[in-house]
Parts: C-alpha cells; sequence; structure tokens
C-alpha cells in the first residue's frame, strides 16, 4: 500500500502500472483502518510481552510481503 502511494506520488519507481480509482479508494480505507488499528491497540493493556508482540508483527509482515509478492505471478496477474 505504501508503495502504491509512494509510486502515485513519484517518489519511487519500485512499483508501476496503472491503478484505478477503487483500487486507490481502497489503500485509503485500509491505511485509515490500520491506523485506528494501531491506535486501539495503543491504547489497550494486552497480556501479550513486547517480545512476542514484535514477534507477530514480524510474522504478519513476512506474510502480508508473501500476497503481495504472489499478486504477481501471472495466473493471478491476468485476473
Amino acid at each position: 500500500m505504501t508503495l502504491i502511494w509512494l509510486y502515485l506520488l513519484g517518489l519511487t519507481h519500485i512499483l508501476s502500472g496503472h491503478f484505478s480509482s477503487l483500487e486507490i479508494a481502497m489503500t485509503i480505507v485500509v491505511g485509515l483502518a490500520s491506523i485506528a488499528g494501531i491506535a486501539l491497540v495503543a491504547h489497550l493493556k494486552s497480556g501479550l510481552s513486547a517480545a512476542t508482540g514484535i514477534i507477530l508483527f514480524v510474522i504478519f509482515a513476512v506474510f502480508q510481503f508473501a500476497c503481495f509478492r504472489a499478486s504477481f505471478l501471472p495466473s493471478i496477474a491476468r485476473h
């Protein structure tokens, strides 16, 4: 999502392509939901240790990156 916005703003060319208005709107909604989720978690008390939280963050970041890379596979990208 960040790469899409950096590309649209002309700040990087790691990513290229044409993004529809719906895709751009989706990045805005997901970004706002992410910010709201982070703010909510910051205010909640959790039984997780900091180390566990960091490990979970890394696991989900890797999963998100894997999904991003999979979206470029020819069998998926053509749809």
